[in-house]
């Protein structure tokens, strides 16, 4: 559906009296982000930083209470590029990570490089911020 169906169906719904606490607008509804993401220009192209902690969060919160989480989890990084078009140089290198010692081995992504080529070789910045993010949570006890 989109935003403005969705804002016709709230329209209709609050006119009856048990939903009138609905908001008004699809925007709300859908608890939309009002600010805009941080993307940086990482040369040559642009990254945009997801993060590795609130991932980590949102997946132990859905492990099955049937299953025990580890005391320590053990946490397996990688990145590939692939183009995304055929016909226009588009490429992608997301930073993915999985935990390997739960059941929901399922990648998540902590960060995300999108150029015209690969990130240059020398531009650490690529995985600077996941590292960042990462290692404080490591010393942790």
């Amino acid at each position: 559906m989109t935003h403005v169906q969705i804002n016709s169906m709230l329209s209709v719904l609050r006119e009856h009296k048990f939903h009138q606490q609905l908001p008004k607008d699809a925007r709300t509804l859908l608890k939309t982000p009002t600010k805009c993401t941080d993307i940086k220009v990482l040369n040559p192209g642009h990254y945009l930083h997801i993060g590795v902690t609130k991932n980590i969060i949102m997946k132990l919160k859905n492990i099955p209470i049937s299953d025990e989480i580890p005391r320590i989890l053990l946490v397996d990084f990688s990145t590939d590029g692939a183009n995304i078009y055929n016909n226009v140089r588009c490429d992608v290198w997301p930073i993915q990570f999985r935990i390997i010692n739960i059941t929901d081995k399922s990648p998540m992504i902590a960060g995300l490089y999108q150029g015209k080529k690969q990130p240059a070789a020398q531009n650490a910045k690529f995985v600077e911020n996941v590292i960042r993010t990462t290692v404080p949570m490591c010393i942790k006890e």
